[in-house]
């Protein structure tokens, strides 16, 4: 599965405290301090997210080309066909981009943790390691989704 990949892409293009050397580098840091689990923090909402984006925007897509066949009483030709897609995709995006905003601040809180985690020092050691603390710490997605929200509403989802 490519997703421990995206975690990699996410936490390396958003490291803004210069925690990673390279790409070696977060790999090995996230296995170290957060373990194996780290690398599918978010899994949850990007899978969900994947049925109806996909039921969306084909449904819809179809939808909109059998409407413009009714009403013209001809197939779309390619402008009215790639409307129909932008449209379609558009709607499917509207659905699935809230749960890939949840599934990116998990990526993105794991490494909060761990950094916390691995300050704890005997702390971390006293609950199980550090990987256990980090693992601990990270928040789950109603977590996430219950922050997104109190801190800044629905619009908060599309950013």
């Amino acid at each position: 599965m490519l997703y421990p990949l995206e975690v990699i892409r996410s936490r390396v293009t958003l490291d803004t405290f210069h925690r990673y050397n390279s790409l070696t580098h977060c790999v090995t840091s996230i296995a170290q301090h957060e373990g194996p689990k780290a690398f599918y923090r978010g899994l949850t909402p990007s899978l969900a997210a994947i049925a109806p984006e996909a039921a969306i925007t084909y449904g819809l897509h179809d939808l909109l080309k059998r409407a413009y066949h009714r009403t013209y009483h001809k197939e779309p030709g390619i402008a009215a066909s790639l409307l129909c897609g932008v449209i379609a995709a558009w709607s499917g995006q509207l659905v699935a981009f809230p749960l890939e905003t949840v599934s990116r601040r998990m990526q993105l809180a794991g490494a909060t943790a761990a950094t916390a985690a691995v300050g704890a020092g005997p702390a971390a050691a006293a609950a199980g390691g550090r990987a256990a603390a980090a693992a601990a710490a990270a928040p789950g997605m109603g977590q996430v989704l219950g922050s997104i929200m109190r801190d800044g509403g629905p619009a908060a989802l599309y950013r």
